[in-house]
């Protein structure tokens, strides 16, 4: 600590609902992601990016003289996050003015993927206006989550890690949590636990999937994204609950063998062979 150390740096593009978006758009969906752009070489390249992999961003805001939302994540010797450095202040200016202004657009869509890095003021008017929609919302991060409790009753499917889940109750065992948020309003909550269970909860309902051990982690960031993208896959085409979980955990298990937040290697075939040899 304050001294200059040896580090392998690599750089790629991310952001949760960016590597949903990435991720979904692989599995075969058409993808249309509404985000902000500034005009600095990190907006224009990430721009490049998702438009060479055929996702829809006309609808998203372009500004002039802004820089692109930036996170860097320090990894420990086991490449999993130790610090994260998040610069996000150009989010701020996806408000519920502009929201207002793609009502028309955003009404077409039957699923949508909110991303909690979002203002509370237009989370809170993207809940209330859509909430007879499928809302789905992964918690982010545990400072992150509690902008959540006011709105649990409007989100559908909601991915929390246990850091994130603590933050959304105050009881103390995982059932209790989860109980807790059901009773706030979630109808399905995706639990994952790094290497441990992931459980799949809805009020009177409860399971549990052991995820298959990965060797060789190259890096854990982006993980969460891909296992949330291979759930939303599963639902979309009417998967039941036991493979949806299993195509999701394999998502995840394809992105941690990738230095990058999303893999180019996922797809469904490679999915399917990964649950085959399971």
């Amino acid at each position: 600590m304050g001294d200059s150390n040896p580090s392998k740096i690599n750089i790629s593009f991310g952001g949760v609902a960016r590597n949903i978006a990435v991720n979904l758009s692989r599995l075969g969906h058409d993808i249309h992601f509404i985000s902000v752009f500034g005009d600095d070489a990190f907006s224009q390249s990430a721009q490049q990016n998702l438009k060479e992999l055929k996702i829809n961003i006309s609808q998203s805001l372009f500004l002039k003289k802004q820089n692109n939302s930036i996170f860097i994540g320090v990894m420990d010797q086991k490449n999993d996050l130790l610090l994260g450095l998040s610069d996000m202040e150009i989010v701020e200016f996806l408000n519920p003015d502009f929201f207002r202004i793609k009502k028309e657009y955003i009404d077409k869509f039957d699923v949508l993927v909110i991303d909690n890095n979002l203002s509370i003021k237009s989370i809170a008017y993207l809940l209330n206006q859509y909430h007879s929609k499928k809302i789905i919302m992964d918690a982010v991060s545990s400072q992150k989550a509690v902008k959540l409790i006011p709105y649990l009753h409007q989100i559908k499917v909601l991915k929390v890690n246990q850091l994130e889940l603590r933050m959304l109750s105050n009881t103390i065992t995982i059932k209790e949590q989860l109980n807790d948020l059901h009773n706030g309003g979630v109808q399905t909550i995706l639990l994952t636990q790094q290497e441990k269970d992931v459980i799949l909860s809805r009020k009177n309902e409860y399971m549990v999937e052991t995820p298959p051990k990965v060797e060789n982690i190259v890096n854990t960031s982006g993980a969460g994204d891909a296992f949330l993208s291979g759930f939303i896959h599963g639902m979309v085409n009417g998967y039941n609950d036991i493979q949806k979980i299993r195509f999701a955990n394999s998502a995840a298990r394809i992105t941690m063998n990738s230095k990058d937040s999303t893999s180019s290697e996922l797809n469904n075939n490679e999915i399917i062979k990964h649950i085959i040899n399971e």
